[in-house]
């Protein structure tokens, strides 16, 4: 799939170099943002990722999108319990502001990738591109190296 702009928006605490090496492996053009997250209270925290989301989505719309831009919200880290990856999921509220950015415009393709499993730069670059290349999902998770994707399903009728 081709973009006219792709953005990527890393949510995490960096080791060392990470980030540059992050950058540095995605293709060129690509725009990257990063916020931290450290291990404190989430509830600031939350309101600082959906603000900067919205910021970026709002500007651009209103740069009149009329061929396709790929925006992908990264959450990284190694959630080392189930307990730390249940206090990171709250931050996959975020995409649902990334499905109404993209019923506002058809041409904003979004998504939220979550890879709480600790993966390297190079996976994580893998796996960025990976769902760039698909008809996109709005939600991917990794889990134990799996990935995984929301599907409905029909529950059967009494």
């Amino acid at each position: 799939r081709v973009f006219a702009e792709r953005h990527v928006v890393v949510l995490g605490r960096p080791e060392a170099g990470e980030y540059d090496g992050l950058r540095a492996a995605l293709p060129a053009g690509t725009a990257c943002h990063f916020v931290a997250v450290d291990d404190g209270s989430l509830d600031g925290r939350y309101g600082e990722v959906v603000g900067r989301v919205f910021a970026l989505l709002q500007e651009i719309l209103r740069s009149g999108v009329r061929r396709p831009v790929l925006v992908q919200v990264a959450l990284v880290g190694a959630a080392g319990t189930d307990t730390e990856r249940e206090r990171l999921a709250c931050l996959g509220g975020v995409a649902g502001l990334l499905k109404t950015a993209h019923q506002e415009n058809p041409f904003l393709h979004a998504q939220y990738v979550e890879c709480l499993d600790g993966a390297p730069v190079a996976v994580l670059v893998g796996r960025l591109e990976h769902e760039a290349a698909l008809e996109t999902e709005p939600e991917v998770r990794y889990r134990d190296g799996r990935r995984l994707v929301a599907r409905p399903t029909r529950e059967g009728l009494p």
